[in-house]
């Protein structure tokens, strides 16, 4: 039971994580995005 407490934790922690690179990742090709439309016109 203490080791799947153990990796349930490390899941949440490790789940966070990715939510959180995959929020950056989003963010950071929508101002891509933004800046080509932007050049274009």
């Amino acid at each position: 039971m203490r080791v799947n407490q153990r990796l349930h934790i490390l899941y949440k922690q490790y789940e966070q994580i990715v939510n959180f690179l995959f929020y950056k990742l989003y963010s950071i090709m929508g101002s891509i995005q933004l800046s080509e439309k932007l050049n274009t016109n």
